[in-house]
């Protein structure tokens, strides 16, 4: 809601017109504030923390590297016996 208001210069026979709002509570009720300070960081709460300056940008890429080793042996064995009996043979 605004007031109006028509002022008149005196030199001159113009007339300008002023509005003047006029500012009311919408209403009243109670303020609730809540504040939070941070006590320490909790293991694997903060993986990395690095300082940024004001007017510095700074860039972090990740990888996922997931690599899966398979090693297959091929073990063969092989083993032979031979029995000789070299005791004279009697006739």
């Amino acid at each position: 809601m605004c007031r109006r208001s028509i002022l008149t210069n005196s030199r001159r026979s113009s007339r300008f017109l002023v509005l003047k709002p006029q500012i009311r509570p919408l209403g009243i009720g109670d303020l609730k504030v809540v504040k939070q300070t941070l006590e320490r960081y909790v293991a694997g709460e903060a993986a990395h923390i690095e300082n940024v300056l004001k007017g510095e940008s700074k860039e972090r890429k990740h990888r996922l590297f997931d690599r899966t080793e398979e090693t297959v042996t091929i073990a063969l064995e092989t083993s032979e016996e031979t029995e000789r009996d070299t005791r004279p043979r009697s006739l």
